[in-house]
């Protein structure tokens, strides 16, 4: 008697969403091809893989804000430079404009809000001034063609800075910014630094996925007398970003 194979058979489905599905046939796609060549229209890729326009865009959305590709305004869709990564050691005490200039990227400043604020419990402790005092807070965007490379804010006591020239002069660095007005220069950081989930805040600040990992960076900046100078937190796109540090044996 011959066996039933639906008894004897195990079936392995894809049960992932289709957004998942069309991701993943749209990176073997990408795969395929060199850096620089031009991905097909939407309307010919929806027709190529069956599924809608809206379908379409929210998957390429997902490959761009990881890097994989690149949309260029009224040209096209790009297959992205995969070694254009920004790779840097943290030894060095310098803002992410110089470091971008030294590796020769070209970044951009978009979404700038430069606000005056009450101290709340977290950045009086960071800053050590009482709750209340007033800082200056700035947030901003950094991106490079359609793609945020990180979000950044800083606190400022306002007592160390003139909030007019800071909203004149101010050019997307904080620490460049310091450098050149302060007469207690910045000398020295504490940073930590940490893995983390994307919050729903920051994944419309930074277009991501759901579930996307940043790379936090918490740092208090020093001047040469050790006067807590500014307290930022600054999210980093992972797939943008490689920092190294140099360890040595003692």
């Amino acid at each position: 008697m011959a066996s039933n194979p639906f008894t004897t058979s195990k079936f392995s489905l894809d049960t992932r969403s289709l957004n998942m599905r069309v991701e993943e046939a749209l990176e073997e796609l990408v795969n395929r091809c060199k850096p620089g060549d031009r991905l097909p229209s939407e309307e010919e890729l929806a027709r190529q893989m069956d599924i809608s326009r809206g379908t379409l865009r929210e998957v390429l959305r997902t490959l761009i804000d990881r890097g994989v590709i690149v949309r260029k305004h009224g040209i096209g869709t790009f297959v992205n430079d995969k070694q254009t990564l920004i790779e840097s050691g943290l030894e060095v005490l310098e803002s992410l404009d110089s470091m971008a200039e030294r590796l020769g990227y070209q970044i951009s400043l978009r979404d700038v809000t430069i606000q005056k604020k009450g101290a709340d419990s977290v950045t009086s402790e960071h800053l050590n001034i009482p709750v209340g005092d007033p800082v200056i807070v700035v947030t901003r965007t950094r991106f490079t063609d359609d793609l945020i490379l990180a979000y950044m804010l800083d606190a400022i006591p306002l007592s160390l800075i003139d909030q007019e020239d800071f909203e004149k002069q101010f050019a997307g660095s904080v620490l460049d910014y310091l450098r050149g007005h302060l007469s207690a220069q910045p000398f020295w950081a504490q940073t930590n630094l940490q893995a983390i989930h994307a919050s729903n805040d920051l994944e419309k600040e930074m277009k991501l996925p759901h579930g996307a990992a940043l790379l936090l960076m918490e740092e208090k900046l020093f001047s040469a007398n050790n006067q807590v100078i500014d307290y930022s937190r600054n999210y980093y796109n992972t797939s943008r970003f490689l920092f190294h540090i140099i360890r040595r044996s003692i």
